[in-house]
């Protein structure tokens, strides 16, 4: 209540004082005892306070880190069937076919690759591309269950490719034919300082690549930064300089096997829960936070 108010108030009773035969010194005691200009500040009413805006007790610190919107989602719980849906939502959907349905298995939100198998995109991605291209970035996130552990050669998890040595990027397992068989993944990534093949590439090093569920993020950076994390640690690091302006934008998109390959030697066996594919470079903090969030998140 403010002071010209609670003066108010006391002429008010005052008056009815002096009605009802009471005195003009009352009204000192009465202005007296009238709240002053700090009570007002402080003191809600009871009836008011519910109108006023309370602190809000999730403002004490930042606001957790948004997931990032991938331009390309495969969730693989369509269940049955032989195609891949990419529900990303955003731009040109790139769906995927499998060739022989008769060498996966449906799972609950995932499918498993039992046999040799190729599960490619029924057109090129090239919007995604020219995102790449226009940020010079590249982030390729997978969670997956790997059959085996050690293999020898590259076995394609993820690809955009034209054959065995033609590719915009490759997320794979395992190592190079001339080297011993690994349990490593690897990740090229094509620029204009390296091969048609996206080679040399970096691989995450012996004993990282289990039977267990993995998350794997491949990224590259418009720095020409290269990083490889496992389960959202930092297992290798490089550079790959130059920019992407030389990917070719008519390369398919492939899963579990090499487009244009003559044999089964490059096929990759396990479980894929989800490959999400972006055109930016994710940061540390979003990897983790990709991590915890698990393969069945919400991201959009």
């Amino acid at each position: 209540m403010s002071r010209a108010r609670a003066r108010l108030v006391a002429l008010q009773l005052l008056l009815v004082l002096a009605a009802a035969g009471g005195c003009v010194d009352d009204l000192a005691i009465l202005a007296s005892r009238a709240p002053g200009p700090d009570a007002a500040r402080d003191v809600v009413p009871p009836d008011v306070a519910s109108d006023v805006a309370q602190p809000d007790s999730s403002a004490d610190g930042p606001a957790p880190p948004e997931l990032v919107a991938p331009a390309i989602l495969y969730r693989f719980d369509e269940g049955a069937g032989d195609r891949v849906l990419d529900s990303s939502g955003s731009g040109t959907l790139v769906h995927l076919r499998i060739a022989d349905t008769a060498k996966v298995t449906w799972l609950s939100d995932a499918l498993r690759i039992d046999s040799a198998v190729l599960i490619r995109s029924e057109q090129p991605p090239r919007d995604f591309y020219d995102a790449c291209r226009a940020s010079g970035e590249l982030s390729i996130e997978a969670w997956v269950r790997p059959a085996q552990t050690v293999v020898a050669g590259t076995h394609r998890i993820v690809s955009a490719s034209a054959s065995p040595s033609v590719r915009n990027f490759l997320l794979g397992q395992g190592g190079l034919n001339a080297q011993p068989a690994i349990d490593a993944f690897v990740l090229r990534v094509r620029t204009s300082s390296t091969d048609n093949n996206g080679l040399p590439m970096l691989s995450s090093g012996v004993g990282t690549a289990t039977t267990s569920l993995q998350h794997v993020v491949a990224v590259r950076a418009a720095d020409g930064s290269v990083t490889l994390f496992v389960d959202g640690k930092a297992v290798a690091q490089g550079t790959r300089g130059g920019d992407l302006a030389n990917w070719a934008p008519d390369l398919l998109l492939a899963l579990g096997d090499e487009i244009g390959s003559s044999d089964t030697t490059r096929a990759w066996l396990g479980e894929l829960h989800l490959v999400a594919l972006y055109a930016v470079a994710l940061t540390p903090q979003q990897v983790a936070r990709h991590l915890a969030a698990g393969p069945t998140r919400s991201i959009q």
